[in-house]
């Protein structure tokens, strides 16, 4: 076998493995968003009138962002 054909069954090799573990992550990745989501929407939810008009929100806003489902942005 030629070195050329070893490099390159060596690079697709590394290849398939990096695409596999891509895969994997994908879910914990997607959970991971999910999870901090519903936290922030949790903290946001727990912030006095007063905190949410520094920030420029009203008690409605927050109302509005915490109904949306989990995996609305």
């Amino acid at each position: 076998m030629s070195t050329m054909m070893m490099t390159s069954s060596a690079s697709q090799a590394t290849s398939s493995s990096s695409s596999f573990s891509q895969m994997l992550m994908r879910p914990i990745q997607f959970y991971a968003v999910i999870a901090d989501r519903i936290r922030q929407r949790k903290m946001l939810a727990e912030l006095s009138d007063e905190m949410l008009k520094d920030i420029g929100l009203s008690r409605m806003d927050v109302r509005g962002e915490c109904r949306k489902n989990f995996w609305q942005a």
